[in-house]
């Protein structure tokens, strides 16, 4: 071949191979050889650890509020552990998990505070010292 057949050394540019989606091969030929690449798919599909985590999130930040904590952070858990049984970027639904058991167990102290406050007659205590001296201060101005 004559170098001005040969497209790659009048530019001296080197092949451009194409990226394997989902395990399946593809073929790209020069001149010289023929190279196979396949796609493993690690470090790909990182979707269920970025749910863990915007949901453990969420949870962290809403665990006074049972209808929105427990539901996400269930979520966040599962999503989590789907993301480590696929065996890729571990990362972000390892932080999703964390956050969501310590809105848990944030969640799970408040609601033991709560039982504990109500039981031992202090909130009613509390209100009613609170309104009188609300009530007082509000018809003293007038």
């Amino acid at each position: 071949m004559s170098e001005e057949n040969n497209d790659y050394g009048s530019r001296n540019e080197e092949p451009k191979y194409m990226q394997a989606p989902e395990n399946r091969p593809v073929y790209s030929e020069s001149y010289t050889e023929t190279t196979t690449y396949y796609n493993d798919g690690k470090g790909q599909g990182v979707g269920f650890g970025i749910a863990s985590m915007v949901c453990g999130i969420f949870a962290l930040i809403t665990c006074c509020l049972w209808c929105t904590c427990i539901p996400l952070a269930v979520l966040s858990i599962t999503f989590g552990i789907l993301q480590i049984v696929k065996n890729q970027s571990k990362g972000m639904a390892i932080a999703g998990i964390v956050c969501s058991v310590i809105s848990l167990v944030f969640f799970i102290s408040f609601w033991i505070l709560g039982a504990y406050l109500e039981s031992t007659l202090f909130q009613q205590d509390f209100y009613q010292d609170f309104y009188q001296d609300f009530y007082q201060q509000f018809w003293d101005e007038f």
